[in-house]
This record gives structure tokens, C-alpha cells and sequence, in this order.
């Protein structure tokens, strides 16, 4: 275990694929619910946010291989189907420390980019020639 409680698989998980707390509730969402195929339209309704942007997501969760697509008459719909039992046990891992240790878990998501960013400024940082 880390020093924020997470396995190293599931830090390493989050920091290389859930990019936002959206992303999170998405993924979180369709496990919690995965007896039903959903379109993007009915999981904005669900978690109340932009319907484009749960498209994005859901195709990225897609293509990490968490999600099953269907062809349907109101559009593609996605079912949470692990293509692995490792991705299944990383999801199950990832629902209870949510539900378990939430802030630190979105604190895992937020220091994310702001490490990335630091980095990048630090690139063009301007340096007095010696």
C-alpha cells in the first residue's frame, strides 16, 4: 500500500486513466449499473453533466477495455465489461476506495495535471547564463 492507502496497481490505474472526476463517475456508474447498457444521453442525465463529454469519455473507457459497445436505434450504448478479471478487480478496487477514501482519491486525480504543469513550466523556465 501507498502512503494515500491505494494499492500500487490501482495509483498507477489512476494516474495513467482516470483524468477527471467525470471520467471517474462515468466508470463508476456503468459498474454500479452494469446489468444495463446506457447511451451517453441517458448517463448525462444520471450524473447531470454534458452529453458530449460523457461520449468522450465513454469511448476512451472503450478503447482501456472496461466497456462493451451495442448498436442501437438511439445511438451506441456501452455495458461495463472488463475484457480482463485484473481491469474487473481494479474497478472493484477503485469503487471501494471511493467509497472508502473519496477525497483522496480526487486529490490523486487533481495532482495529476498540476504535477504535469509544473513540469512543463519548468521546461521554459528562463535561466540567468552563468
Amino acid at each position: 500500500m501507498s502512503s494515500n492507502g491505494f494499492s500500487e496497481d490501482l495509483k498507477r490505474f489512476i494516474i495513467q486513466h482516470i483524468d477527471s472526476v467525470e471520467k471517474l463517475e462515468v466508470i463508476l456508474f456503468l459498474f454500479k449499473h452494469a446489468d444495463t447498457a446506457w447511451t451517453a444521453a441517458a448517463i448525462s442525465e444520471k450524473i447531470r453533466t454534458n452529453p458530449d463529454s460523457i461520449a468522450y469519455r465513454l469511448v476512451d473507457l472503450h478503447r482501456l477495455g472496461l466497456l462493451e459497445t451495442s448498436s442501437e436505434d438511439q445511438g451506441t450504448s456501452y455495458r461495463f465489461r472488463p475484457e480482463s478479471p485484473n481491469l474487473d478487480a481494479l474497478i472493484v478496487a477503485l469503487a471501494k476506495a471511493y467509497a472508502e477514501r473519496r477525497v483522496s482519491l480526487i486529490n490523486l486525480i487533481f495532482s495529476k495535471p498540476i504535477e504535469n504543469v509544473k513540469g512543463f513550466a519548468e521546461a521554459f523556465r528562463l535561466r540567468k547564463d552563468e
